[in-house]
């Protein structure tokens, strides 16, 4: 059962939070939630379709997410990604080293 409150704040702190929702992308509702949530300690869940995630807290500021596909655990299979991209380098498993070095130059 949802109870509905009022708060009211100034325009410059609607517009700051419209921003973020968006940057979120999140509705300024969803946004809003989530503010609270956060800051009362509160597990704050995120819904993507038929998926939710849920961050658990581990420390200070630092969480895991468990994923959950209709209720149930998701446990995705980590080499499901293997072969996704392409760096578009023809010699990059032979090169790595050479390449790591040089995204690091100054």
């Amino acid at each position: 059962m949802s109870i509905r409150i009022e708060i009211e704040l100034d325009e410059r702190e609607v517009q700051q939070l419209e921003q973020q929702a968006k940057q979120a992308g999140q509705t300024l509702k969803d946004w809003v939630r989530h503010l609270i949530k956060t800051q009362a300690g509160m597990s704050p869940t995120y819904q993507f379709g038929e998926f939710e995630i849920v961050p658990i807290r581990t420390g200070p500021n630092r969480y895991r997410y468990k994923i959950f596909r209709q209720g149930v655990a998701y446990e995705p299979d980590p080499m499901s990604i293997v072969g996704c991209f392409s760096s578009g380098l023809g010699d990059l498993a032979r090169e790595h080293d050479r390449y790591l070095a040089e995204a690091y130059e100054p």
